[in-house]
């Protein structure tokens, strides 16, 4: 179906220029993001979620929201440590196996500190 996936791609690039609005508040400032992506477990029926972008502002302003947030960092930090497991297994007696190890280590502290801050 043409006109659904149209309207799938333009939802997509939607996605993509949301993630990438940031604000910088003073020259030579870290960016901040403007919207972060929630993705929060409706109560009730199992298996419903509700996603949308938040102002940044507004979820440090709320627990639920700020846990949801951790808690899809902390999927992402699992998924990119079982991406780098699968390629040190590859990429055995290969020149990147050290870069992939120092990743994958640094990747690993990330989700112990994000693992004993859901622990809080």
């Amino acid at each position: 179906n043409d006109s659904e996936a149209a309207k799938q791609h333009r939802l997509w690039q939607a996605r993509v220029l949301i993630r990438n609005v940031v604000v910088i508040r003073s020259e030579g400032a870290e960016p901040e993001p403007l919207f972060i992506h929630v993705v929060l477990e409706s109560e009730g029926e199992e298996g419903t979620r509700a996603q949308y972008y938040q102002s940044s502002r507004v979820i440090v302003n709320s627990a639920t929201e700020m846990q949801a947030a951790l808690d899809q960092s902390r999927l992402r930090l699992h998924s990119a440590q079982k991406s780098l497991s699968d390629l040190q297994h590859i990429a055995k007696g290969s020149k990147q196996i050290k870069l992939i190890g120092t990743a994958a280590g640094h990747v690993q502290k990330a989700t112990g500190a994000l693992d004993r801050l859901a622990g809080d």
